[in-house]
């Protein structure tokens, strides 16, 4: 099968993890649907389009930065004793606490990614997206600005593994990879969502994958793709 090849760069980038407020922590990778937006939103496209990806990469260190956070309910009328700022709506206003907040960085980040259509018939829409984006490509917060090192079309094969290998970057294996000795943190990493009749927004498939250090050893047997360049590639 056929499939993209990025090399990404980004000085510093956070991938929120849902529910963490006093620190934003971020996941060690992009998640699965933060890269699928990414393409999304390079390609225009308007309806969910179905791939696998497969994400790596490497990172220099973890620090954190400071934001302003801004905090409201609707149902909590504005004080002037109490709020900063306020928001107006039907000609009442709803009062606003700003402060300050700490976001979790990963700095000097290199990603290797991996995406495959389930239409074959896209990849080179999806590579002509990518190499002339509609919007300028982020990976996280939309200051996680991405720079795009390597992008070409490879071939995508299956292979058994009759040797040990050393994997070069960290990455996310799927659970389904039925990788020996899964030592390390398991995710369950959001992928697919839907909107149903009421708008609402929920996660149709979500996908259980650890989080394999570099340097990890897959043992002879285990099944994984290959591209035509010799990467190792786990597609989910």
């Amino acid at each position: 099968m056929k499939g993209i090849r990025i090399e990404i760069e980004q000085p510093f980038a956070s991938y929120s993890v849902p529910g963490s407020f006093q620190l934003r922590e971020t996941f060690p990778l992009p998640p699965y649907s933060t890269v699928i937006g990414m393409v999304h939103n390079a390609c225009g496209f308007k309806k969910y389009v179905d791939m696998d990806v497969s994400v790596q990469g490497n990172w220099a260190s973890v620090c954190n930065d400071i934001y302003t956070r801004y905090e409201f309910s609707p149902n909590r009328q504005f004080e002037k004793e109490r709020h900063q700022g306020y928001f107006e709506e039907n000609g009442r206003k709803y009062g606003v606490v700003i402060g300050v907040g700490h976001v979790e960085l990963l700095a000097d980040v290199n990603l290797l990614i991996h995406i495959v259509p389930k239409n074959q018939d896209i990849v080179e829409t999806i590579y002509n997206g990518l190499l002339y984006p509609q919007n300028f490509l982020y990976l996280g917060r939309t200051e996680d600005i991405v720079r795009i090192n390597s992008l070409e079309t490879v071939d995508i094969i299956e292979e058994i593994l009759d040797y040990e290998e050393i994997l070069k970057y960290n990455a996310y294996i799927p659970v389904s990879y039925k990788v020996e000795n899964e030592i390390g943190t398991i995710y369950r990493l959001n992928k697919k969502y839907i909107i149903n009749k009421s708008q609402t927004r929920y996660w149709e498939e979500r996908i259980e994958a650890l989080f394999a250090p570099k340097e990890k050893e897959l043992t002879i047997g285990t099944k994984i793709y290959k591209d035509s360049k010799g990467d190792l590639v786990f597609l989910a």
